[in-house]
């Protein structure tokens, strides 16, 4: 190997590129261009999901909180027990998710309330490989109770 002087890195210069090799790429790369982009796309597209269950969550959980409410008045007044009116605890909670425009499922006893929220995030990028949509579902309980329940208190 000659030593490189500024002789040979000007003939290295003029010599331009090898010839067949202009402008080329390999299809190993355009593979990998691609399996990036998909990557990239799952990603994107995973993560808003999981924020469209999040807060399909936190809507089940303040429909589930509203529906607590409706006590059974006179049962709490002759007991001191907090029992809800189940009929009363389905109808508030399914008010709160229609105001909100969402869709569900509640169903209520005389102890507890729970409210399932049913949602489709539609993708943004993985629908170019024919993934359209991806279903998300939460769920959340809320208990009817009376008094301070912390402990120590």
């Amino acid at each position: 190997m000659k030593p490189m002087n500024a002789r040979n890195m000007a003939k290295c210069l003029r010599s331009g590129p090898r010839s067949g090799e202009d402008g080329s790429i390999t299809p190993a790369m355009c593979i990998l261009a691609l399996a990036a982009l998909v990557v990239a796309a799952f990603v994107l597209d995973a993560g808003l999901a999981l924020r469209t269950k999040y807060d399909a969550g936190t809507i089940a959980q303040a429909a589930a909180r509203t529906g607590a409410w409706q006590l059974n008045l006179i049962v709490f007044r002759q007991t001191g027990d907090a029992r809800l009116d189940p009929p009363a605890a389905e109808y508030a909670a399914l008010d709160y998710l229609h105001r909100l425009h969402a869709t569900g499922t509640v169903t209520a006893t005389t102890t507890a309330v729970t409210v399932t929220v049913t949602s489709n995030y539609r993708t943004r990028l993985l629908n170019s490989v024919g993934l359209t949509a991806i279903p998300v579902a939460a769920t959340a309980t809320a208990v009817a109770e009376s008094g301070v329940t912390a402990p120590n208190r």
